[in-house]
């Protein structure tokens, strides 16, 4: 099986059909896609069991990608999880796994940009479904 049939065109598409899809198509020279990351954090900030420790962690990752406007700073993540649709629970919890690593990303993002992460969404690929975190 060639590569090109893996792919799922109907996500790719619903995604740009999202209110950031839209976004991003509006703007696409403002959009960082694949942007490595390095980050000294506090052991007790990663790991609460740590909050003694005066060590800190390491932390690097791949930020998928964010856009810059003026005002606003929208980072996403894309998620290919096995989800049904319609199944809360699931989605509940597949939100939950990926909340700290957003949050990371942010503070990441916070230091290479030196202004606030506005907007972290979660794309869940599977079911086409645009999520944003709080």
């Amino acid at each position: 099986m060639c590569i090109r049939d893996r792919i799922d065109l109907t996500a790719i598409l619903n995604f740009f059909a999202s209110s950031l899809g839209q976004k991003i198509l509006a703007q696409p020279d403002q959009v960082k896609r694949e942007v490595p990351f390095s980050l000294l954090l506090p052991a007790g900030q990663l790991f609460p069991d740590l909050a003694k420790v005066s060590e800190d962690i390491l932390v690097h990752g791949i930020i998928d990608g964010f856009l810059v406007t003026p005002k606003d700073v929208y980072l996403f993540d894309y998620k290919t999880d096995y989800i049904q649709a319609g199944n809360a629970v699931k989605e509940k919890q597949l939100i939950e796994r990926y909340q700290g690593q957003l949050n990371l990303y942010a503070q990441a993002l916070v230091k290479i940009l030196k202004r606030p992460v506005t907007h972290k969404y979660l794309y869940l690929l599977r079911i086409g479904k645009l999520v944003e975190l709080k």
